[in-house]
């Protein structure tokens, strides 16, 4: 088993008074970005799910154990064992709250997983 899943950065609203009609970012803009997070049967990075981040996508679960009965449950259902689901409950949970604490959680699952070796978590 293994998949990925992208999130794509919160961004900050602006206001805009005129656009341009050319396909360029203007100079001091930014493009929206994001991270992908890959993961194997030993999760994140080959070395667990990060489930004690509660404001992290695999805060939901209980334990590792409780994610790979997750993944299995998918199985014996037909379908796909992905985190589809928990990255788009995720993006929605981040979705919700301002842009601040959204990028602020972001960052620090992407820290804890990048701090433990992380390099299967790659910008784009």
């Amino acid at each position: 088993m293994n998949g990925s899943n992208y999130v794509p950065m919160p961004y900050s609203p602006v206001e805009a008074y005129s656009a341009s009609n050319d396909a360029v970012i203007p100079s001091g803009g930014t493009a929206v970005g994001g991270v992908y997070y890959d993961w194997n049967d030993n999760g994140f990075i080959g070395v667990g799910w990060f489930t004690d981040i509660e404001t992290g996508p695999m805060g939901k679960f209980a334990d590792d154990q409780a994610v790979i009965d997750y993944l299995d449950k998918l199985a014996e259902a037909g379908q796909d064992r992905n985190l589809n689901k928990v990255f788009s409950d995720w993006q929605d949970f981040l979705g919700a709250l301002d842009y601040e604490t959204a990028r602020d959680y972001m960052r620090n699952f992407e820290d804890v997983v990048y701090g433990s070796g992380g390099g299967n978590c790659v910008h784009h």
